[in-house]
C-alpha cells in the first residue's frame, strides 16, 4: 500500500517537473566526463540494490511475519467423557438421555508476551538467529520466480482482453495471472514463515485441491490491489487537471494548488488501502499460512487454530476466519510497520538525492548549476 502510493506520487512529481524543464537534459550530460558517468552509475546501482533489499526485508519479509504472528496461542484438547469400564453408570443410557457427551473439547488460550514483529530491530535479529546472515533474503528466489511468471502471463492476457475498456483489461489480466501462479505465492509465504529446511520449491508446492481453495482469495486480493492503484492514479490525474485549470484561470490562491493536487489522492490511497487493499492481502496471506503442513514449525508464534475457530487438524481457514482472527493489536502493529518503512525509505531517498546532487555538482560544475537554477525558476513561475 505504501509503495503503491509512493510510486503514484513520484510519477506525478516527475511529470510536473518534465512539463517545465527549459531545455533538453542531454545537453547537460554532454558536459559530464566518463569517470563522472561511472560514478553516477555506481551510485544509482548501489541505491537500487540497497533500497530493494530494504523493501524486501522490511515490507515483504517482516510484513508477512507480522501478518501471521499471534500474541496468543489457543490449544484445543479433546477428551472422552465416557465413564470408565469399571463405573456403575450406564453409558448407553447417558448418551440416550443427553446427560453427558461422549467427547468434550477444552479450549485454552495462553498469552505469548510481546510480539517480535513490534520492533524491526528485534525481528531482524531473530531472523538472523534462525537462518543466518543471509536470512534477510529468505524466499527471494521463489518471490522473483513468482513475479516473473506472473508478469509473463499477464502481458499476453492483457492484449487478449483488449476488447475490455482500460484499465479493466489490465486488472482482469493481473487477476487471472495471479490465480495461475497462486501456488508459488503460497510457496513464498510458507518459505518465509517456516523454520529453515532443505525442502525444494517442488516439495513445498500445494496440491491442486489446495490451489482451488486459493483461487477466489487470490483473485480478490490482486483485484483489490490493482483496482486500488488505478483508482488512486485516476484521482491524482483528475486533481492535476483541476489544479491546472484553476491555475490558468487564477481561480484559487497559489498556495492552495499543491494541497489540492496531493490531498485528494493521498486521502483516497489511505481509505482504499485501509479498507480494501489491506484486508484482502492480509486475509490471503493468513489463509496461505493455515495451509502450512503441521510438521513444519514457524519462526514466529502462529496460532494454527485461528483463535479457536479451527478445531480440526489439517484444516485451512476461510477468508472470513483469516481476517476475523487478525486482532486489532495485530492490525495496528502491521500498520506501524508500514509507516516505519515509509519513513525509512523517505530518509534513504532524501540522502540519495543529496548525494546524487553533490556528485552532479562535482562532475558537471557550473553547467549543472545553471540548469538547476533554470529549472527552479520555471517551476516557481508555473506555481
Amino acid at each position: 500500500m505504501v509503495s503503491h502510493l509512493a510510486t503514484v506520487l513520484a510519477r506525478r512529481g516527475v511529470q510536473a517537473v518534465h512539463e517545465h524543464i527549459p531545455k533538453d537534459p542531454k545537453e547537460v550530460l554532454k558536459h559530464i566526463p566518463n569517470w563522472g558517468m561511472a560514478l553516477l552509475l555506481v551510485t544509482m546501482v548501489a541505491f537500487a540494490v540497497f533500497s530493494s533489499t530494504l523493501e524486501y526485508s522490511v515490507r515483504l519479509l517482516m510484513g508477512t511475519l507480522a501478518m501471521v504472528e499471534s500474541t496468543e496461542t489457543t490449544t484445543i484438547r479433546a477428551y472422552s467423557a465416557t465413564p470408565p469400564s469399571y463405573s456403575d453408570e450406564d453409558t448407553a443410557d447417558m448418551k440416550k438421555d443427553g446427560q453427558a457427551p461422549l467427547f468434550e473439547v477444552e479450549i485454552q488460550t495462553v498469552s505469548t508476551g510481546k510480539p517480535l514483529t513490534s520492533s524491526i530491530r528485534r525481528t531482524m535479529k531473530h531472523i538472523k538467529t534462525v537462518g543466518g546472515c543471509a536470512a534477510r533474503w529468505r524466499g527471494l528466489g521463489i518471490f522473483l520466480l513468482y513475479v516473473s511468471l506472473t508478469t509473463l502471463i499477464s502481458a499476453p492476457l492483457s492484449s487478449f482482453l483488449r476488447f475490455l475498456p482500460k484499465p479493466c483489461n489490465g486488472i482482469f489480466a493481473d487477476m487471472l495471472a495471479s490465480v495461475i501462479t497462486a501456488r508459488l505465492h503460497a510457496n513464498f509465504t510458507h518459505k518465509v514463515i517456516s523454520m529453515p529446511s532443505f525442502k525444494s520449491i517442488r516439495d513445498r508446492m500445494l496440491s491442486r485441491a489446495q490451489w482451488k481453495e486459493l483461487m477466489i482469495p487470490t483473485a480478490l486480493s490482486v483485484g483489490a490491489q490493482t483496482t486500488g492503484v488505478c483508482a488512486i492514479a485516476m484521482v491524482f490525474r483528475v486533481s492535476g487537471v483541476i489544479v491546472q485549470d484553476l491555475h490558468q484561470n487564477d481561480a484559487a490562491p497559489t498556495w492552495t494548488l499543491p494541497i489540492l493536487a496531493i490531498v485528494p489522492g493521498t486521502f483516497t490511497a489511505i481509505v482504499l488501502g485501509l479498507f480494501m487493499m489491506f484486508p484482502a492481502y492480509v486475509s490471503l496471506v493468513r489463509k496461505e499460512a493455515s495451509m502450512l503442513p503441521e510438521e513444519e514449525e514457524t519462526i514466529v508464534n502462529f496460532d494454527r487454530t485461528f483463535g479457536g475457530r479451527l478445531t480440526q487438524a489439517a484444516t485451512s481457514a476461510t477468508l472470513r476466519e483469516s481476517w476475523q482472527s487478525f486482532t486489532w493489536e495485530a492490525r495496528r502493529r502491521l500498520i506501524k510497520l508500514y509507516v516505519k518503512f515509509f519513513f525509512i525509505m523517505s530518509a534513504v531517498m532524501f540522502v540519495f538525492a543529496h548525494v546524487l546532487i553533490l556528485e552532479l555538482y562535482i562532475v558537471a560544475g557550473d553547467e549543472i548549476k545553471d540548469y538547476a537554477r533554470s529549472v527552479h525558476q520555471e517551476i516557481k513561475r508555473a506555481l
